[in-house]
C-alpha cells in the first residue's frame, strides 16, 4: 500500500490566505469544491454586474477593440526582452509596444 502524503500549506484565493490541512485522499475533492464555489461566485459577479465587457482594457479606446498583433522571436531576443522589461517594471507586450512605436516615428522622421 503506498503512504499517504499529508501536510499542511497555505492557498491563496481571491478572498485571502486559507491554510489548510489535506492528504492525497482529499486534496482532489477539495480542490474541485473550492473551484466550484470560485466559478459560482463568479457567475454570480458576473450576473450581477451586466455592464462588465470581458478581457483587458481596449487600447484603441472606449469600444472598439485593439488589434492583435503576433510573431515569432529567436529565443535570445525573446530573453532579452523578458530582462528588458522586468528592469523597466512593464509587461513584455507593453516594452515591445513602446519599441515598435520608436521605430516607426523613426521612420516616419527620416
Amino acid at each position: 500500500m503506498a503512504a499517504r502524503n499529508r501536510g499542511r500549506t497555505t492557498v491563496l484565493l481571491p478572498d485571502g490566505p486559507e491554510v489548510a490541512a489535506y492528504d492525497d485522499a482529499d486534496v482532489a475533492s477539495y480542490d474541485d469544491l473550492r473551484a466550484a464555489e470560485l466559478l459560482d461566485a463568479a457567475r454570480k459577479y458576473e450576473r450581477d454586474h451586466p455592464d462588465l465587457v470581458p478581457g483587458r482594457p481596449s487600447l484603441t479606446g472606449p469600444s472598439a477593440e485593439s488589434p492583435h498583433v503576433s510573431f515569432r522571436v529567436p529565443a535570445d531576443l525573446a530573453d532579452e526582452l523578458a530582462r528588458q522589461s522586468a528592469a523597466a517594471g512593464i509587461t513584455r507586450s507593453a516594452l515591445a509596444r513602446r519599441a515598435l512605436a520608436e521605430y516607426l516615428a523613426g521612420r516616419r522622421a527620416s
